[in-house]
């Protein structure tokens, strides 16, 4: 019995005290500041019900069924060699990508290709991944980042995993897409591979319309028993974080394992229902146990992940990796007839505490009847797998891999579909399989009668004088349940509308708008012709609140046309946005959102940062999320728009800031002055105060060359980032090479004129690679810093030359540098009247007089090597490096 618990909700927290219940409220709030007329365009945000109700994306052209489509990647011979000698490496080298199918092409130069797996790395015929944005940035190939290609060398029939997934789709259960293809490396035939969708933040993105959450990927042995508050533990037993790494934080998993185990009986369903998706679950637990999938929560504790839906405030159980399914059975024994209400193995705390709870038994019951009498009734369902068969025959017995594990030969896959191959794995033909599991599920199935299932309830986000729509999906055994809306306003006297179903299948039912702020409270019943009635939620309300923000953030200045002064961490001039906390209390940025579309408030999630009262944080708005977590999924448009912060989910996205820019001239940016007018700035100012003439920003340029040359910097793996006073000597952001020149350049905020800094750069965050050998004292560089923009350039780890300053166009450029052999032009901020070239020796190589000129051309033939340029003019000399190969 858990004494107190504080649970997180969409709302706040759940507490539970014996003796004493207090019903959550999930609250909906939704503001619309005065500041902006324009916002009344918010009217129409997300009216419609997407958000909190998984979506099942069209198979599109990737997964498409109606042909076989064929894969061709074009790979190195000794790379090739490499991945089949070294399989258990993931490293992903370069390869090019055809995808042909119905007639249509397309083709991607650069992809990243590798094995996948486990234990089918050791197996003749390997898995493989195809990655699209390993080599290009960003990169897409119909929507998805990342391509699986199974070799299903344990299944005979090479059908299983693909029926599987169908089946997840038909009882909608989120999963991945799926289908057939004909698999070629160097134009040799690899084999027929099932081509699965992989799970990361695109799936989620794709099907639950956000990726803010956590997404947790678990393997053998995570079971999802409570192992304490150390989040060490759990990454210990098989818990991966795949989104939100940098946060690392695991307490929502934590709380999820506490409440699954330390929740009694009784308790169960008040707990756990506001933290995870029951009845998605059980619609899961319904096509694992018909298909025997042992390989998975309930027996072998693999195979899922669990993704935290932050517009729900659920957790999400969705499957992956089903091939040991349908027979194929490694430890088990027996699946074709073991008993459905005792599925799991021993140690499984979330499948036996919820078959523990009669209600959850039923609804299960009622699932997986619907699977064998709906969907996999043998009467229809192995004609459709013929279907399949007969589409996938000639590629099979083609496939020169298909036999090699296990020596089946072209008879195997055909008996496979009818009769049991001889190995000790596969205990059953698929067809007799089914027919033996339909039946023994026939012979156990216990059928009560349930009340209606509710799901998937949603509510828009109104503003004043918005009509407030609410929806969900009613489930039932009986025909034609009915829904009824209660509601109350302002803790005012209850009413109750009924739900009427519309052309989709759902029930939807419309109140009255609000004129005045304030707060509506609901919960829905459903009732059916045998007298079963569901209150939705079990336990609390749900609740709207149309009131105001409190978040006093502020977007204070912008630059829509960057080209030319700032960077961001690679390197890149792209457009940029400021925001300050103008409140007296820190503001965590996470679970905030940013947009340029007002009608979609929750474009970009902003990251989990606490602002101080009176700090200020950039944005790069350059549609790259994938440079880091304060780079925004949209640009600006020099030519002016609306931009706007806003806050929560929870809060309906209420309009924290709204503005409308005007058209902005290349390189300026706008802000708001003392009197809150917005203007164009004499002088930018990003993070610090707008107007102020002593604030300082610093841009970093780190000539990385001469390490890439000595092969101790990798330019495709490694990073750079700035330890110094300013950060506490923690280090910063990290740093890449955007246009491939070795030139690591990023800009840094928050300074002022005649700030003195101390910095070191370091290769991959690490004090074992940072320059130099001392912490502090003469080891360190040293800045003074100007107003505005200061840029300081050095190469890295060169002591003797320092810093090369550049501030107001006092920088000293070779280009191109590295250069090959001669003709480079160097360029000073002065007339320059000599120049000279030494070796790094000291030795002098070359000389010339210069009549007075700002640029010089030098057309000397120069061995390769590393050489010192220094010229000197008008009282002033300067120097820096030049690099010849």
């Amino acid at each position: 019995m858990i004494q107190t618990s504080g649970i997180k909700n969409r709302g706040g927290l759940f507490f539970k005290v014996p003796g004493f219940r207090i019903f959550f409220i999930l609250t909906i709030k939704t503001i619309f500041m005065t500041r902006n007329l324009h916002l009344i365009l918010f009217l129409l945000l997300l009216t419609s019900f997407t958000q909190a109700q998984p979506f099942f994306p069209d198979v599109n052209h990737i997964y498409r069924t109606d042909v076989i489509p064929r894969v061709d990647i074009t790979i190195h011979p000794d790379s090739l060699d490499w991945i089949y000698q070294n399989v258990d490496s993931d490293h992903e080298f370069k390869a090019g990508f055809k995808y042909t199918a119905a007639g249509l092409v397309d083709v991607v130069n650069e992809v990243g290709f590798r094995l996948r797996g486990n234990t089918s790395r050791q197996s003749a015929k390997k898995s493989f991944k195809i990655s699209f944005n390993t080599f290009t940035p960003g990169g897409k190939f119909y929507g998805i980042e990342k391509m699986n290609l199974n070799g299903e060398h344990n299944d005979p029939s090479v059908i299983r995993s693909l029926l599987v997934w169908n089946l997840f789709r038909q009882m909608r259960v989120v999963g991945s897409r799926s289908n057939h293809v004909e698999v070629y490396i160097n134009n040799n035939y690899y084999g027929l591979y099932i081509n699965v969708e992989h799970i990361d933040e695109e799936f989620v993105q794709s099907r639950f319309a956000n990726d803010y959450g956590n997404l947790y990927k678990c393997t053998h042995p995570a079971d999802l028993s409570y192992l304490g508050t150390n989040k060490q533990e759990y990454k210990n037993q098989g818990y991966e974080l795949k989104t939100n790494e940098e946060s690392d934080d695991f307490s929502d998993l934590i709380n999820l394992t506490r409440v699954i185990n330390e929740t009694n009986a009784a308790d169960f369903p008040e707990f756990v229902e506001p933290i995870f998706n029951v009845n998605g679950f059980l619609r899961y637990l319904a096509v694992e146990i018909f298909t025997g999938h042992w390989d998975a929560i309930s027996i072998n504790r693999n195979n899922f992940y669990l993704f935290n839906n932050k517009f729900t405030g659920k957790f999400e159980f969705l499957p992956y990796d089903v091939d040991n399914t349908f027979g194929v059975d490694f430890m088990v024994g027996g699946l074709a007839t073991r008993n459905i209400y005792n599925w799991w193995a021993e140690n499984s705390p979330l499948t036996s505490k919820v078959f523990a709870n009669p209600v959850y038994r039923d609804r299960f019951s009622f699932f997986i009847n619907q699977l064998i009498t709906e969907f996999a009734d043998p009467s229809f369902y192995l004609g459709e797998i013929d279907a399949i068969k007969t589409k996938i025959n000639a590629s099979a017995e083609a496939d020169p891999y298909r036999s090699l594990d296990w020596g089946w030969a072209v008879d195997d896959f055909h008996n496979s579909y009818t009769s049991t191959i001889e190995t000790f794995f596969i205990h059953y033909g698929l067809k007799p399989y089914i027919s033996t599991r339909v039946n023994s599920i026939k012979a156990q199935l216990v059928l009560n009668p349930i009340a209606p299932i509710v799901e998937n309830v949603y509510h828009n986000f109104p503003r004043l004088n918005q009509a407030i729509d609410i929806q969900a999906d009613l489930t039932d055994d009986e025909a034609a349940p009915t829904g009824e809306l209660f509601y109350q306003v302002n803790q005012g006297a209850w009413n109750s509308v009924s739900m009427t179903q519309n052309a989709n299948g759902k029930f939807v039912a419309q109140l009255p708008a609000l004129s005045e702020p304030g707060m509506v409270n609901y919960y829905l019943e459903a009732s059916d012709a045998g007298g079963k009635h569901t209150r939705e939620p079990s336990f609390g309300l749900y609740s709207i609140t149309i009131g105001e923000s409190t978040l006093e953030l502020k977007i204070t200045e912008l630059m829509a046309g960057n080209s030319a002064t700032i960077v961001d961490n690679y390197g890149e001039t792209d457009d940029w946005i400021e925001i300050r906390n103008l409140g007296t209390q820190p503001v965590n940025l996470e679970g905030l959102y940013l947009s340029d579309n007002l009608l979609n408030p929750s474009k970009f999630g902003l990251p989990n940062k606490v602002l101080e009262p009176g700090e200020y944080y950039i944005i790069w708005a350059d549609d790259e999320k994938y440079q880091g977590p304060n780079h925004a999924n949209f640009k600006l448009s020099a030519n002016g728009e609306s931009v706007g912060l806003f806050d929560s989910y929870e809060t309906g996205f209420a309009s924290i800031f709204t503005m409308d820019y005007p058209a902005q001239e290349p390189n300026y940016s706008s802000g708001f002055d003392d009197s809150d007018n917005w203007l164009e700035q004499a002088f930018f100012t990003p993070g610090g105060e707008n107007g102020n003439a002593g604030v300082a920003f610093i841009t970093y340029r780190i000539n990385m060359n001469e390490q890439i040359r000595k092969g101790s910097f990798n330019p495709q793996t490694d990073f750079i980032d700035v330890a110094g006073t300013f950060n506490n000597w923690s280090g910063g952001a990290r740093v890449y090479d955007g246009n491939n020149d070795g030139i690591y350049a990023f800009t840094e905020f928050g300074f002022a004129a005649n700030d003195i800094i101390e910095f070191k750069a370091r290769i991959n965050a690490s004090w074992g690679t940072a320059e130099f050998h001392d912490l502090g004292g003469d080891g360190n560089r040293q800045y003074t810093l100007v107003a505005g923009h200061n840029v300081v350039e050095f190469w890295y780890d060169d002591e003797v030359l320092g810093i090369d300053e550049i501030n107001s166009g006092t920088l000293l450029s070779v280009f191109p540098n590295p250069a090959n052999s001669g003709n480079v032009t160097v360029s000073a901020p002065f007339n320059v009247e000599s120049l000279l070239i030494y070796s790094l020796s000291g030795a002098q190589v070359y000389q010339q007089q210069v009549p007075q000129l700002t640029r010089v051309l030098i057309t000397e033939q120069l061995p390769k090597g590393m050489y010192l340029v220094k010229v000197s003019g008008n009282n002033r000399a300067l120097q820096t490096k030049l690099m010849v190969y």
